[in-house]
């Protein structure tokens, strides 16, 4: 039986790489995907799953950024308009055009003919695509909001994926696996040299599934995609950048999705002109995002109690029959990486903070630093720097590349869920999938979408859990080893967090 994890790995070994690229998340995988076509020679590796980090915890909006009208970012919005729109014509089997709803707070002080012309502008930024926005006061959300709580309701369009983020990014990456192209996951750089007189860098690359497995690699340029880890990627391998990160973390919770939950929500909170979502997806209603600046790493990964609460809180005001702490099915933590200068204090407010991307280029050696980004903008920022690429070593040495038309997955049933999921195998045999959390948490939703990661409200879907743990490829855990620790890693990550809720 052929080994799909090693034979990545022997084409690592084989190939002289024109890029080698850091990160697989959506601006890795983008940029993978875009050099693939353009003829180059390409490794991606990831220390993590592909979309293991920010990737995987959006909101999953493909949006224009209304939001950033009423700081007057018109520039800023009619990029996103557009980078918006390329996505919806060049990606149609992924991004779908969403109705939104805009729901205005009784508190609010913007009237109603204000927010009308607004949303009219925003669609003329979108280049006059989709529906006009109209007022509109009758919806079936209505079965389960407080009315009360709100002046006025407008619908209004953008676009959302189709199925999840992680699959979104998954697919930038499959469509390109070849001799030439390869992605590696759960894979660590552990050395970095560069030897100017040949002008290329020899990467030491461990395998952290399979205990003394390494490779070197060669490439001529490298591109630093790691998102909130580009500083400490940087900072170690001895990259000075005249930019670095402010940390935003974003959290979400997932409800059991109420009743007539049919389109996403934007309602305002707080006195600020602040906004969060209720988004319906799949057997879930998401709420969120906070944004709470962060200064560790660590602590930008992690959920408090404290962010539970405050979510509970804000969604209670808005509801009919308020929620507890024992119906939430799943806790979201995402991660914004936001550029800024150097200099830049670390108090500057990250709602204030501009979300677009910088791409840095090394003086001195063939390394690209990239800052910053969002999903919307995901195509603009690797064409942009697969430009910067052809300028600093000219163009790809092999033919353009049609990428590859992926085959329809198998499926197969989890308990409580109506619709079938992608099946395991098909996973491990065409996904590169390795791990319980590779399958649960990016390859399907299970993790999302049954409460406790999947294992259910009472553990009801181990013995399920531990079936589907059979089927991954054996490294050096048994299948009730590496439930084990998944089941400790949601003890961890959500019962501990969840226990500890206070919402007074």
């Amino acid at each position: 039986m052929i080994n799909p994890r090693q034979t990545q790995w022997d084409r690592s070994k084989k190939n002289l790489f024109d890029v080698m690229i850091i990160g697989g998340g959506i601006s890795g995988a983008c940029l993978f995907h875009q050099l693939c076509t353009q003829g180059y020679r390409v490794l991606l590796v990831d220390q993590g799953d592909f979309a293991s980090g920010t990737s995987q915890s959006s909101a999953m909006m493909i949006w224009g950024g209304l939001l950033y009208l009423k700081d007057l970012r018109f520039s800023t919005v009619w990029r996103l308009c557009g980078s918006r729109n390329r996505l919806l014509a060049e990606q149609s089997d992924l991004v779908r055009r969403q109705q939104f709803r805009y729901l205005v707070s009784q508190n609010s002080n913007h009237g109603k003919l204000l927010l009308n012309t607004v949303l009219h502008a925003y669609w003329m930024m979108g280049r006059c695509r989709g529906a006009l926005p109209q007022n509109s006061s009758s919806f079936s959300e209505n079965t389960f909001l407080n009315e009360a709580a709100f002046r006025e309701s407008f619908v209004y369009e953008e676009a959302v994926l189709g199925d999840s983020d992680s699959r979104f990014v998954l697919h930038w990456i499959l469509a390109h696996q070849s001799e030439e192209t390869v992605a590696i996951n759960h894979c660590e750089m552990s050395g970095v040299s560069f030897n100017a007189t040949s002008g290329l860098y020899t990467v030491l690359l461990e395998d952290k599934l399979r205990k003394n497995h390494k490779s070197e690699v060669r490439a001529r340029l490298i591109v630093n995609c790691s998102g909130p880890w580009a500083d400490q990627v940087n900072a170690r391998f001895g990259i000075k950048s005249p930019f670095r990160h402010i940390l935003s973390k974003g959290v979400f919770i997932g409800m059991r999705r109420f009743p007539d939950h049919d389109l996403p929500l934007i309602t305002e909170v707080g006195n600020n002109g602040d906004c969060m979502s209720l988004i319906p997806w799949g057997p879930v209603s998401l709420w969120g995002p906070t944004e709470a600046g962060e200064s560790q790493l660590s602590e930008a990964q992690r959920v408090k109690p404290t962010d539970v609460s405050f979510l509970l809180n804000e969604l209670n005001r808005i509801l009919l029959r308020p929620q507890r702490v024992e119906d939430i099915v799943s806790l979201r933590c995402g991660l914004r990486a936001l550029v800024v200068g150097t200099n830049t204090p670390t108090s500057a407010s990250t709602l204030e903070l501009s979300r677009k991307f910088r791409i840095y280029c090394d003086e001195d050696r063939p390394w690209i630093s990239i800052y910053g980004g969002k999903l919307t903008d995901c195509v603009r920022l690797a064409s942009t720097t697969a430009d910067k690429i052809k300028a600093r070593i000219g163009e790809g040495s092999m033919p353009s590349r049609i990428p590859l038309a992926l085959n329809e997955p198998e499926k197969s049933r989890f308990p409580d869920l109506l619709e079938p999921t992608v099946d395991v195998c098909w996973c491990v045999k065409q996904e590169m999938c390795f791990t319980l959390e590779d399958y649960l948490r990016r390859r399907t939703n299970i993790a999302q979408w049954v409460p406790r990661g999947g294992l259910g409200w009472k553990n009801e879907n181990r013995n399920y859990l531990r079936r589907i743990a059979e089927e991954l490829p054996r490294f050096d855990d048994s299948a009730e080893e590496q439930l084990q620790s998944y089941e400790s890693q949601v003890a961890n990550q959500i019962d501990s967090v969840l226990s500890a809720v206070d919402i007074g």
